[in-house]
């Protein structure tokens, strides 16, 4: 049971479709400055009913599902408002101007969705699953990929690597490697990296897999790609990490063709790219995993502070660590942001639960 990985980019291309002009319908006839208070005097729904909706929604044929995520989205409109004024996160953090917008790309991430769960009560015994793959798939990748400061921070960041890419190049053009480790000659000539929404992998088999889950990309004038792969995570998942990484230039070399997910002009463009033309420095891959705070840091950090952590802090970096594994000689970088997870949870929360009281 869980998002379909395709989700991401699915959710964002459905903007043309009729899913999201349905949508939209629904967002529009909402007024938009709808006060907190009225907000909190709406009846809310007990959980067995949002429950049995949702359930409705990840095994309905289209017609249902339809039918179902607008009434989530009736909920969310009612409810969401006053969830965001007792956390610190705030559309802008995940690239929307309003709480409607926000709204909408949930539910067209949701009208995706899918369960392998064989009955209502299946599903119901796996909803903590379930929502804890919403928080880390949906909600933590947007914020960073989309925060403001975020989306600084980590071009910086791919600036900084291809002023190193470049360095290394003029000293020696053999200085790079491919993914089976062979140096390859390269002109110093990277230029500004492009960020990436995603990364898709084409395997032998022709079917096409969740590579990476961004990252950056810069070109030279061979054609020739310098890449910033980031792995976004939960603190408890970064345990995994380092065999992911591990993993990286194995699938890079079975893999056919890689699809990069960028955005021009305000849409999501899918652009093939091959495998074979990406360098890598021999010393350093350069991969980073991205995670919120874990309750022990966020612990410590409210020990620390004499408030409440505040919007405009939200994604600050608060440690950026080299890691290096020895059972499998590999380097990689951690980055932990000023992000809970517990935020990210009350914003998922009305789906399958009725406010706190």
């Amino acid at each position: 049971m869980g998002i379909s990985r395709a989700a991401l980019s699915a959710g964002a291309d459905a903007a043309t479709s009729k899913v999201s002009k349905e949508l939209s319908k629904k967002v529009a006839a909402h007024a938009p400055h709808a006060s907190i208070e009225q907000s909190l005097a709406l009846r809310p729904e007990p959980r067995a009913v949002r429950l049995s909706r949702l359930f409705d929604l990840v095994t309905g044929d289209p017609p249902v599902r339809m039918a179902r995520i607008l009434e989530l989205m009736d909920v969310l409109h009612g409810e969401l408002r006053a969830v965001m004024a007792r956390i610190p996160l705030r559309p802008l953090h995940f690239g929307f101007k309003t709480v409607e917008e926000m709204v909408q790309y949930i539910g067209e991430v949701l009208f995706m969705m899918e369960t392998s769960a064989a009955s209502p009560a299946d599903f119901v015994a796996g909803i903590d699953g379930w929502r804890r793959n919403l928080v880390g798939r949906i909600l933590f990748e947007r914020l960073v990929k989309y925060h403001p400061r975020l989306d600084a921070f980590f071009r910086g960041l791919a600036k900084d690597l291809v002023k190193q890419v470049n360095a290394e190049l003029a000293a020696s053009r053999r200085a790079l490697v491919d993914a089976r480790g062979k140096p390859r000659r390269a002109s110093p000539t990277f230029g500004e990296p492009e960020k990436v929404i995603e990364f898709r992998l084409v395997g032998g088999d022709g079917i096409e897999r969740a590579f990476t889950d961004a990252g950056f990309l810069a070109t030279n004038r061979e054609g020739r790609r310098a890449l910033l792969p980031l792995e976004l995570k939960m603190p408890a998942a970064l345990q995994g990490v380092a065999a992911q990484f591990d993993e990286f230039l194995s699938r890079l070399q079975a893999g056919e063709e890689l699809i990069v997910v960028v955005e021009r002009n305000g849409a999501l463009v899918r652009q093939p790219v091959d495998p074979d033309k990406l360098l890598f420095m021999a010393h350093d891959r350069a991969q980073v995993a991205v995670a919120p705070l874990s309750v022990k840091a966020a612990e410590r950090l409210a020990q620390q502070k004499k408030g409440p952590v505040q919007p405009d802090e939200v994604a600050r970096v608060v440690d950026f660590e080299p890691k290096h594994s020895e059972s499998r000689q590999l380097s990689y970088y951690v980055i932990r942001l000023l992000v809970l997870r517990d935020w990210l949870e009350e914003i998922a929360r009305p789906i399958t639960d009725p406010p706190k009281r």
